[in-house]
C-alpha cells in the first residue's frame, strides 16, 4: 500500500497561463481495467473514485501495490487518459538521482539487486537478467526458475565498434571490429602461470608465431628454414619442414 499525490493543471486560452481548474475529478483504474479500490490513508479508509482535486489541483490517494491508469476530467477540456501512469509498490530500495544523469538504487549499506525479466508467473517461475551485489562481489547473470528456460547471455556492440575489458582502471583485451582477440599493451601480459590457472589445451587451426618458446624450463632448440609442423608432446619437440 503506496500514497501518490499529484496535481491537475491546464493551460488557459488565450494568455497561455498556467493555473488549477476549478473543478477536477480523477479516476484511478487497474491497469488496463475498471475502477481502482482506493483509499484516503493507508488501508482503512476507503475514497470515492473518482477523486476531486481540490483549488489547487492538488490529489491524493493509497492503493495497493500495481500499476494504475488515470483518466482526468475538467469541464471545458478534453479528457485525458493516461495509461499505465502510476506505479505503486513497497520496496525497501530507493530509486535515486545522485547526479545529473545517474539515477541510482541503494538502501544505506544494504547489497541492491536489479532485475530484469522476459518472463514472470511467479518467483519460483520465470527467466530473468540479474545485475546483484553479493558478498561484496558484483554479478550479471542469466538466470531461471521452473518451467523458464536457461537462455544464452550475449554481451557484444553494434556497428564497427571495439568490445574491451578492463581490470584496475586500464584496459587489458579487446575483441576488435573484426573479431580479433588482442592485448591492449604489445608483449606485457600472459595466459596462465607457472603450474597453475594454466589452459589445458590450445588448439590453433593455421600457425603459432613467436620469436621464442620454451618446454618445460628448457628453451627449445633453434629451427632454421621452412617448418611446417612443430609439435610438443611430453617435453619432446618434433620438426617438420
Amino acid at each position: 500500500m503506496q500514497r501518490h499525490s499529484d496535481l491537475v493543471l491546464v493551460v488557459s486560452s488565450p494568455g497561455g497561463q498556467v493555473r488549477a481548474p476549478a473543478v477536477a475529478s480523477v479516476q484511478v483504474n487497474l491497469n488496463g481495467g475498471g475502477a481502482a479500490t482506493i483509499y484516503s490513508d493507508n488501508g482503512v479508509t476507503p475514497q470515492a473514485n473518482p477523486i476531486i482535486a481540490d483549488s489547487s489541483g492538488e490529489y491524493s490517494f493509497y492503493a495497493a501495490d500495481g500499476l494504475y491508469d488515470l483518466v482526468i476530467s475538467v469541464p471545458g477540456f478534453t479528457t485525458e487518459t493516461k495509461t499505465a501512469a502510476v506505479l505503486l509498490f513497497d520496496s525497501t530500495a530507493t530509486l535515486l538521482q545522485d547526479v545529473p544523469n545517474t539515477l541510482a538504487q541503494r538502501n544505506g549499506l544494504n547489497a541492491q539487486t536489479l532485475l530484469v525479466y522476459n518472463k514472470f508467473t511467479s518467483l519460483s517461475n520465470y527467466e530473468r537478467l540479474a545485475f546483484a551485489w553479493s558478498a561484496d562481489v558484483v554479478y550479471v547473470s542469466q538466470e531461471s526458475a521452473g518451467t523458464g528456460v536457461a537462455r544464452n547471455l550475449t554481451i557484444g556492440t553494434a556497428g564497427a565498434s571495439v568490445l574491451q575489458f578492463f581490470t584496475s582502471n586500464l584496459n587489458r583485451i579487446l575483441i576488435n571490429a573484426s573479431g580479433h582477440l588482442l592485448w591492449t599493451t604489445d608483449n606485457t601480459l600472459d595466459i596462465g602461470a607457472v603450474a597453475a590457472t594454466r589452459p589445458r589445451t590450445g588448439y590453433f587451426g593455421t600457425s603459432v608465431v613467436s620469436p621464442a618458446y620454451t618446454v618445460g624450463s628448457t628453451p627449445g632448440a633453434s629451427f632454421s628454414g621452412a617448418v611446417n609442423n612443430l609439435t610438443v608432446v611430453n617435453g619432446i619437440v618434433t620438426a617438420a619442414s
